[in-house]
């Protein structure tokens, strides 16, 4: 019998190999980031083109920034593990990280766009990519 194949072989970075590397480590990155950013900008020292007020910022951030790239990394793997489904790896996960870090751009930047554009640039795709296993699924009884 042969094993079920879990992993397809990766010669890129490492980093693009599994979809929880790219998104913890910035997840993480940006999180200290952002608050060494929002602790000057909450306190009128530094200002940045964004539509929200200094707190609203950092909540925004944080919801809609770190929380999505926290789960999205932890879906990314956790999914390919319960289904059996190969996981995400090399240029659509790339492109995945570079959707989520162009929704952080968006709204840093916000105030000469509108704001929709960064909820659908960050989070549908992200959203897509851990439901689309799921709705492949065989159901063998």
């Amino acid at each position: 019998m042969t094993p079920i194949l879990r992993l397809r072989a990766h010669s890129g970075p490492a980093l693009l190999s599994y979809g929880f590397r790219p998104f913890f480590l910035l997840g993480a990155c940006y999180a200290g980031l952002a608050i060494l950013a929002w602790l000057p900008l909450f306190y009128g020292e530094i200002a940045l083109a964004t539509a929200f007020s200094p707190r609203d910022w950092h909540v925004h951030e944080m919801l809609y920034g770190y929380l999505p790239a926290v789960v999205t990394g932890f879906l990314l793997t956790a999914i390919p593990n319960w289904t059996g489904r190969l996981p995400l790896q090399g240029w659509p996960l790339l492109i995945l990280v570079i959707a989520w870090a162009a929704g952080r751009i968006a709204v840093t930047l916000s105030a000469a766009q509108p704001l929709s554009a960064e909820r659908v640039t960050a989070l549908r795709p992200s959203a897509h990519a851990t439901t689309r296993p799921d709705l492949k699924l065989d159901e063998r009884r």
